[in-house]
């Protein structure tokens, strides 16, 4: 994206603000002598001939603004999926059997293994003890290999959410980079610039194509001075 053509946002205002009073605090701070009582006016008029004009101050930071807008807008809609509410009824049946299968399971082998062991004991019924004795011990198995795949399901859950955590902080990290990157360049390229031109202009700001005293200068502009004449003046000294 052409850093001429990106234009500034209305939610990063606040951010150019805030990096333009920093450049006029320190402006301030280096001046020999410091301000008198009429600068503070001055300043004032500077400030809003600055975020007037902040879609020209910001146009040289355009590629890291652009760059900076990228990773803000990944970040956003990362957020948004992570925030959205889960509508997904196969992953709660899922949840429900794997809480339920072990329970159900082992409560089975339980039971199975009891009552076998009962009839067992029994003379008559020592086929059918035997018969829930096995299906027992099979309700066991199962309910093994059921909390088995639950724990697993819960570790592959818990990776899950710490990759997806430490890409979240590490898009952090990359946004907060991206957007001091963006205000230095603001800062160097844009704001300190201008407030050193209107500055050294030595005339109060106005309006960029103002006629008169109060017109901003514009870069590489400079004054048409009337020639002197070759002789000096001479001639009309001399009459």
């Amino acid at each position: 994206m052409s850093s001429r053509t990106q234009r500034l946002l209305a939610r990063d205002r606040a951010a150019f603000e805030r990096v333009l009073d920093r450049a006029l605090d320190e402006a301030d701070a280096r001046d020999e002598p410091p301000h008198t009582g009429a600068e503070p006016g001055r300043d004032a008029a500077l400030r809003a001939e600055a975020l007037a004009s902040a879609e020209r101050i910001a146009a040289p930071a355009g590629r890291e603004y652009a760059a900076y807008l990228r990773l803000r807008t990944a970040a956003e809609k990362r957020a948004a999926r992570r925030t959205r509410p889960k509508a997904s009824s196969s992953r709660g049946v899922s949840a429900v059997l794997a809480v339920l299968a072990p329970t159900v399971s082992g409560a089975a082998a339980v039971l199975f293994l009891l009552i076998g062991g009962v009839f067992q004991l029994a003379g008559g019924l020592k086929e059918l003890g035997e018969s829930l004795v096995v299906a027992g011990w099979v309700a066991a198995a199962v309910a093994a290999l059921a909390l088995i795949a639950a724990m697993a399901g819960l570790l592959f859950v818990a990776l899950r959410n710490r990759t997806a955590g430490k890409r979240a902080q590490s898009l952090a990290r990359a946004l907060e980079r991206a957007r001091g990157e963006w205000e230095t360049a603001l800062l160097e390229r844009g704001i300190v610039p201008f407030v050193a031109q209107q500055r050294g202009s030595g005339r109060p700001p106005g309006r960029a194509g103002e006629q008169g005293p109060g017109r901003v200068a514009e870069p590489g502009h400079h004054e048409e001075r009337p020639a002197s004449r070759p002789d000096g003046g001479a001639g009309e000294a001399a009459g």
